[in-house]
């Protein structure tokens, strides 16, 4: 398996703990919120695997091309710079990021927790 890919559980599980969501339920304990959160992770996971896809962060360009001149005496030297294609980065896109969410939430309202306000 690529390191790519065995890094993505944890990528995925750092997200949505890094949520700024924050959730209750009557008489719960921390400890039983995470019990639940994790079940409904991984049930979300099951039903809506990563769908990677590789997006354009930047497009490719071309550096401005730049003239300095430097006259000495009866001499100019003249130095050009720039001119160089630069290509387009990209980075990945997990589609089904959002539809996990969403699902992740939909649990646990399942299980009786809210969203706290």
């Amino acid at each position: 398996m690529p390191p790519a890919c065995r890094l993505w559980p944890l990528a995925a599980l750092l997200l949505i703990a890094g949520c700024a969501d924050r959730w209750e339920k009557p008489g719960a304990t921390p400890a039983e919120f995470e019990v639940t959160q994790s079940r409904c992770e991984a049930r979300s996971q099951a039903e809506f695997p990563p769908v990677m896809t590789q997006v354009m962060s930047t497009a490719g360009h071309t550096t401005p091309v730049q003239t300095n001149c430097q006259n000495s005496a009866n001499n100019t030297n003249c130095r050009t710079t720039g001119g160089q294609y630069v290509p387009p980065t990209y980075r990945m896109v997990d589609q089904a990021r959002e539809p996990r969410d969403r699902a992740i939430a939909a649990c646990l309202v399942e299980h009786g927790w809210r969203r706290a306000e």
